[in-house]
C-alpha cells in the first residue's frame, strides 16, 4: 500500500506541475496577443488615450475640484462628547443654498454655500492598539474612549482658500456659543481664586522665613516639610503638602489662565488633502478608462462581422 500511496502523490504532483505550466503558458500567449492587438491598432489607442488625456486636463480644474481639510481643536471647557454633538447639530443646518447653515455658523451665505460637509472626529491614544493622537475618520475605534480634551473637524469646500477663514470662524462660533462661554467664565473666575489663594499661601509660607522659622521654634522640630505644616499666632494651622508642589501648581494656573483662557484653543492649521481630481490621479484614471474604451472599439472594429453573425 506504501508504493501506491508514493506514486499517487507522485501522478498528483506532475498533474499540478502540468497545470501550472499550462495557466503559465496560457497567460504567455495572451499577454503575446495583447502586445500585437495595441501595435496593429495604435492609431485607435492613441487617439482614446490622448481624448482621456484631455478630459483629465479639463476636469482637474481648480472650479471642479473639491478639498476636504481636517482641524485638531483643543477644548478647554466641558469634555470632548460635548463639543462633538454640538458640531453635529451645526452640521444638520446644512442643505442645498446652505442658508439657515450660513446663519448659525456666523459666515456669509456665499460662504456658507461653499461648504459641503462639516464633521467632528473622535481622537484616540490607546497602547493596545498601537494609537496616538489618531484621528479616527472612518469611526473604526467607537469602542475605545476618546481624547477628553480635543477632538478634530473635517470641512469639505470647492476653495481651497477658504481654509485659514474657515479656521477663525470656528475659534469664533465656539468661543461666542452661549453655553461653552458662559463655562468658560465660571472657569476662569476659578482659576483665578485659586491663583491668589496659591500666592497667599506663599505668601505666608515665605514670612515665615520657611526653614528658619521650624529650627528656631522647638515645637516644630519635628514636623516634615513633605507636610509642611505652619502654626502662627492665633493658632491657626495651615496645611500643605510640599511648597514647591504648591508653586509647581501656581505656575500650572498662570499658564491656563495665560494660554488656555479661550473656550477652545485652535494652534494649528487645516491639514487639506489632495482633491479627488488632482491632475495625476486623473491622468491616471482617464488614461485608463479611455484606453479600456479604445481596446475595446478596436476589438469591435476588427471583428465586427464575427460579432454581427454571433448576435444574429
Amino acid at each position: 500500500m506504501e508504493p501506491e500511496k508514493e506514486l499517487d502523490l507522485i501522478d498528483l504532483l506532475k498533474l499540478l506541475g502540468n497545470s501550472i505550466g499550462k495557466g503559465i503558458s496560457a497567460i504567455s500567449r495572451f499577454i503575446m496577443w495583447f502586445i500585437k492587438f495595441c501595435v496593429k491598432n495604435w492609431y485607435i489607442l492613441l487617439v482614446s488615450v490622448a481624448f482621456g488625456i484631455a478630459c483629465a486636463f479639463y476636469f482637474s480644474q481648480s472650479k471642479f475640484s473639491k478639498y476636504e481639510g481636517i482641524i485638531v481643536v483643543e477644548n478647554n471647557v466641558e469634555s470632548t462628547p460635548e463639543f462633538y454633538t454640538e458640531v453635529q447639530s451645526l452640521a444638520s443646518y446644512m442643505n442645498n443654498d446652505n442658508t439657515s447653515f450660513s446663519s448659525k455658523f456666523g459666515v456669509s451665505t456665499e460662504i456658507g454655500k461653499k461648504i459641503f460637509r462639516l464633521e467632528p472626529l473622535y481622537i484616540y491614544t490607546s497602547e493596545d492598539e498601537g494609537l496616538y493622537n489618531f484621528i479616527d475618520e472612518k469611526k473604526k475605534y467607537s469602542d475605545l474612549e476618546p481624547h477628553q480634551q480635543k477632538f478634530a473637524i473635517l470641512i469639505k469646500t470647492n476653495d481651497r482658500s477658504l481654509f485659514p477663514f474657515l479656521k477663525t470662524a470656528l475659534y469664533k462660533y465656539f468661543e461666542n456659543h452661549p453655553y461653552f462661554k458662559g463655562r468658560n467664565v465660571a472657569r476662569l473666575n476659578s482659576l483665578d481664586v485659586q491663583q491668589r489663594t496659591l500666592q497667599n499661601e506663599i505668601a505666608t509660607l515665605d514670612s515665615l522665613k520657611k526653614l528658619e522659622y521650624f529650627e528656631a521654634n522647638s515645637k516644630t522640630k519635628n514636623l516634615k516639610m513633605d507636610n509642611a505644616l505652619l502654626i502662627g499666632e492665633s493658632n491657626t494651622q495651615l496645611y500643605h503638602t510640599n511648597i514647591l508642589e504648591m508653586m509647581e501648581k501656581l505656575q500650572r494656573t498662570k499658564i491656563d489662565i495665560e494660554t488656555r483662557n479661550s473656550v477652545v484653543t485652535i494652534s494649528s492649521d487645516f491639514q487639506i488633502k489632495s482633491p479627488q481630481n488632482a491632475r495625476v490621479k486623473s491622468l491616471v484614471l482617464f488614461g485608463s478608462a479611455f484606453f479600456v474604451i479604445g481596446f475595446c472599439l478596436a476589438l469591435f472594429i476588427r471583428h465586427r462581422n464575427k460579432i454581427k453573425e454571433f448576435l444574429k
